[in-house]
């Protein structure tokens, strides 16, 4: 869904990081159907972010894990999808990312379900995933750079990307400042 990528977009690195570590669990757990095009979800909403993960993988300290984790979870709690409906009684359904989290600090384990209504939006967010390292865009800190890669990612294949000043800055909000300057683009 272009809504749900829109919303992930726009996540602090914190709460990006924290959906990657659930969009690798996704991977291992969706398929395709072969009778139709729809996503199977195999498994539930329930995903468990492990501190111990996060610290390998980001390569920070586990006091720094710990409170990534916790504030990257906050954040997801407190975010919506928006979409867009063409169909139905509303033009516009905000959507909630998360049902419920829960920490077990001791463990250094976050279980984590997602609402209902995203799983399928969230699945289908592997094949996406699948077409950049985690460990490669894990290792980038700084928020515009991972869209950046983000958005090359994209055009891989065909190894051509064209855009504008204009989207540039819409996309990577930049302030003012570097908006009038090119050269910093």
């Amino acid at each position: 869904s272009n809504e749900l990528t829109e919303a992930a977009y726009y996540l602090s690195l914190k709460a990006k990081r924290v959906l990657w570590l659930c969009l690798m669990q996704t991977y291992f757990t969706a398929s395709v159907s072969e009778d139709d095009d729809e996503m199977a979800v195999l498994g539930d909403s329930t995903f468990k972010v492990k501190v111990a993960d996060y610290q390998q993988i980001f390569q920070v300290s586990r006091n720094q894990a710990i409170k990534d984790v916790k504030e990257g979870v906050f954040e997801l709690s407190r975010s919506a999808v928006i979409f867009y409906p063409k169909e139905g009684s509303f033009d516009c359904v905000a959507r909630p990312w998360l049902t419920e989290a829960g920490s077990r600090s001791a463990r250094g384990i976050w279980e984590i379900e997602f609402n209902h209504k995203l799983l399928r939006y969230i699945y289908g967010l592997t094949n996406q995933f699948t077409t950049y390292s985690l460990r490669d865009c894990g290792s980038l800190r700084n928020p515009r750079t991972i869209r950046l890669y983000e958005s090359l990612a994209q055009f891989k294949s065909s190894g051509l990307w064209v855009t504008t000043h204009a989207w540039l800055n819409d996309r990577f909000l930049l302030p003012e400042s570097q908006q009038k300057n090119l050269a910093e683009l």
